[in-house]
């Protein structure tokens, strides 16, 4: 299988070189591994980074830092929308361009640790179209956070998401066919 991995940066050249030393090495580990989960192999990988806009040289520092890898079975796409259009703007630029079997989107600053994306991918199991991660579930959680601050960040989030007639999520990693139709909509 191909897993296409979808990136929306939007001023974040700063965060160039963590996107570089922390999620390379974790796609590079699961191509060596040849395994997507327990029931699929990986056979290549495509990341696609859609700078939204920046101002900071985003575009310029991802190919500085990305286009002289050269790791078996991994490409690269570099996207740009020329003014801001917003994440899902640049997720469904991302989704459009993808031609992999399975979809991941990761936040560009890794909100959500790199090291997790075998483990999220582990649950997309014969079955299960979708697989998203969340620091609200159960066994999620939030780490060096005040736990005041996760209250009101819960809190304001549910008063905008009530207030809003169309809430649109990044959906971390579902099959093709699932996001695709999301894509069109």
């Amino acid at each position: 299988m191909k897993l296409s991995l979808i990136v929306p940066c939007f001023n974040e050249a700063e965060n160039v070189p963590k996107l570089h030393d922390e999620l390379l090495p974790v796609i590079q580990s699961m191509l060596e591994r040849g395994r997507m989960n327990a029931d699929e192999t990986l056979e290549s990988v495509e990341m696609i980074f859609v700078d939204d806009g920046s101002s900071d040289g985003t575009r310029a520092r991802l190919k500085e830092r990305f286009c002289d890898v050269k790791i078996p079975g991994l490409s690269f796409h570099f996207l740009r929308h020329e003014v801001n259009a917003g994440l899902g703007a640049a997720i469904r630029t991302g989704l459009s361009q993808a031609s992999g079997e399975i979809l991941m989107t990761v936040d560009s600053d890794g909100t959500y640790q790199f090291s997790e994306i075998p483990a999220l991918l582990n649950c997309l199991t014969s079955g299960v179209d979708i697989v998203t991660a969340s620091p609200y579930h159960p066994q999620g959680g939030v780490i060096g956070v005040p736990s005041i601050v996760c209250f009101l960040a819960k809190a304001l989030r549910c008063c905008i998401e009530s207030s809003l007639t169309e809430v649109s999520t990044p959906i971390p990693a579902c099959s093709a066919p699932i996001a695709r139709g999301w894509c069109v909509r």
